[in-house]
């Protein structure tokens, strides 16, 4: 605390005397002898884990399925990209971190499967990332991209700004949706994202003219719905 706060009597007083009944209770009989159960050991983390991967597993949503393009075949080669897909977002920041005892990652699923980065943890990515991704994308019958929310974008303490992905996930996704057709994308993500990009991952080059009216969609919808909001809220 620095020199020049002082603290006043009655407070410093107070906080005394919570220090001291504090220190009288773990030291008194009462402490020891209050009934607090023992803590059990031997916790079935290899279970617990099984557990946890099935629900993860059931819990996945599927957005769309374009073609029919998943469920991938097991000879087919394929390349991973993102680094979600090594690091992967399971949990939120600040005080909800929690650490596991058994974390795995999707690449451990995919062992024949071919890596790039694509992008770092914090959600950016260079013309040396995106190189290798497109030169593996191209290479491969189809190209999974690992994209989402990583710590800096949601945690405590913060309201977003937007319901973007981070830059570099999106010019991931481009880049690989172009030299790749059968792009498949997974969200990880606590919180809702835009998703303009949802309805052209396999065709990229033909999407502005969609997004363009989408975009005018969405603008007489704002409209009307701010006209219906103020007939509903006038006096």
């Amino acid at each position: 605390m620095a020199s020049s706060t002082v603290i006043p009597p009655r407070i410093a007083v107070r906080e005394a005397r919570v220090v001291l009944t504090i220190k009288v209770f773990f030291t008194s009989r009462i402490w020891s002898a209050a009934r607090i159960p023992p803590l059990r050991a031997g916790a079935h983390y290899i279970a617990h884990h099984e557990i946890a991967r099935k629900a993860a597993e059931q819990g996945a949503v599927l957005l769309k399925n374009e073609d029919g393009i998943l469920p991938l075949e097991r000879d087919r080669k394929i390349t991973v990209i993102g680094a979600m897909a090594k690091n992967i977002r399971y949990q939120g920041a600040g005080s909800s971190h929690i650490n596991p005892q058994k974390l795995s990652q999707p690449i451990d699923y995919l062992p024949n499967a071919v890596f790039a980065m694509g992008c770092d943890e914090r959600g950016d990515t260079d013309e040396a990332m995106i190189k290798e991704a497109v030169k593996a994308a191209e290479n491969a019958a189809a190209a999974v991209v690992f994209a989402g929310l990583p710590d800096r974008f949601e945690s405590e303490g913060f309201n977003r700004n937007h319901m973007k992905l981070p830059q570099g996930h999106l010019r991931m996704l481009e880049e690989v949706s172009r030299a790749n057709k059968n792009t498949i994308v997974v969200l990880l993500s606590g919180c809702v994202v835009e998703c303009t990009w949802a309805f052209s991952p396999r065709d990229w080059k033909n999407d502005q003219r969609r997004i363009n009216s989408r975009c005018k969609m969405q603008s007489l919808w704002t409209r009307a719905f701010i006209w219906l909001y103020e007939k509903t809220t006038r006096v």
